[in-house]
């Protein structure tokens, strides 16, 4: 199958090489084609038998992705708050069928399934959804070049980042660090983001799609998804606990110390109320 904003490779040991490559376009943005069509491949990768494994990279020199198409944003428009809801979650129940393989994540859990390895060659800066998207993956190898950027920028547009960002970051970085990048729009350059967890490996940009495969060739998809790297010291309690509930919330309700004093009950309330509902729209519960 072919696709319009990106390119699909599949080489002889059925990893999928996919190329982020908007048309007429300077930079490589979630707009409406690229989720469409990327939301296509998703579907196919998780059920096409001949693809081992998949890396994704862009093939823009002015970076890796750049976040939402703001004038997406601005032209949306929803008839209800369901409707809103569900234009809003689109991008992050994608990126999570691509991260599970859209298996049952109790399943994933508990070692009864598997999901189909995915890499991330950032071969250049990486911001809002397109962070999000490294994120998802189970592995993300950065280009050894300083002045690259890996941020959540939607702050200083009014926004908070709405593909997951808010859940994997402070998994994987700890809860300060993920607050400077959320809630302040802090950019990290590779080597911070290597040695904070939020990426594996540093290389030459040369060797991005090779270092990736290599990873495919040594471990497979045994590196969980949104957990903290081996080594780096981060918060690593796991978003859900064994009965599916919200136990990042809950351990940040019990632990004053991480959050502040405007912590009070009645937020705690929304917020489980909320971490609930996202908890519903993954699959971890039932209603």
């Amino acid at each position: 199958m072919t696709y319009k904003t990106f390119s699909v490779d599949i080489d002889a040991d059925g990893i999928a090489l996919l190329t982020i490559d908007l048309p007429d376009a300077s930079m490589n943005v979630w707009n409406g084609a690229l989720i469409e069509e990327f939301g296509t491949w998703v579907d196919d990768f998780a059920t096409n038998e001949a693809v081992k494994g998949a890396v994704i990279t862009s093939g823009k020199k002015s970076g890796f992705l750049a976040g939402a198409d703001l004038t997406m944003l601005g032209g949306a428009k929803a008839g209800s708050t369901k409707e809103a809801f569900d234009q809003a979650f689109a991008l992050n129940a994608l990126l999570r069928k691509m991260e599970t393989g859209g298996q049952s994540a109790k399943d994933l859990s508990a070692g009864k399934v598997s999901a189909k390895p995915v890499a991330c060659a950032l071969n250049g800066l990486a911001l809002g959804g397109g962070l999000e998207l490294a994120l998802a993956c189970h592995y993300r190898v950065v280009a050894d070049h300083p002045k690259i950027q890996l941020g959540m920028p939607e702050v200083m547009v009014g926004l908070l980042p709405g593909g997951g960002g808010t859940q994997r970051t402070p998994r994987l970085i700890g809860l300060q660090n993920a607050a400077m990048m959320i809630i302040q729009g802090k950019a990290l350059d590779p080597a911070t983001a290597k040695a904070q967890g939020l990426v594996h490996e540093v290389a030459p940009a040369v060797d991005l799609i090779a270092n990736a495969k290599d990873e495919f060739a040594h471990h497979g998809c045994t590196r969980a998804v949104g957990r903290p790297i081996p080594g780096v010291n981060a918060f690593s309690t796991p978003v859900f606990d064994h009965d599916g509930q919200p136990a990042l919330v809950l351990t940040l309700l019990g632990h004053q110390d991480h959050v502040s004093s405007a912590w009070t009950s009645p937020m705690a309330s929304a917020v489980k109320r909320a971490a609930a509902e996202i908890s519903l729209r993954l699959g971890y519960s039932k209603r």
